[in-house]
């Protein structure tokens, strides 16, 4: 998740402080402003990537979902059969499906 805090410089660190260590009792941490920019420009720059690929037939998208790591790899499973049954049934050739939590699957 990436937030952005404004206002009063005193107000700023106070809330930061205060979701730092919200985060920190769920396992988050903190990555820095810069990082955020960078995640936040990711997201338009997969957009122009995903058009780009339409052109030769390539398609592809991300999922974000909130789920317990514990199930992460569970829903990767998942979310790979139900995609390629779709396909399938759709007669959509798919050559490979790739979750950031495990490995690809062809």
């Amino acid at each position: 998740m990436a937030l952005l805090v404004l206002g009063d410089p005193e107000d700023v660190k106070n809330n930061e402080d205060k979701i730092y260590s919200i985060a920190k009792r769920y396992g988050g941490i903190p990555a820095g402003e810069s990082n955020g920019r960078r995640g936040y420009m990711l997201t338009y720059i997969i957009a122009y990537i995903r058009d780009f690929a339409c052109d030769y037939y390539f398609i592809g998208d991300s999922f974000e979902t909130s789920v317990p790591w514990d199930k992460t790899v569970l829903l990767c499973i998942n979310v790979k059969k139900r995609l390629t049954r779709e396909c399938t049934a759709d007669y959509t050739l798919v050559k490979a499906l790739q979750c950031q939590r495990d490995l690809t699957v062809h």
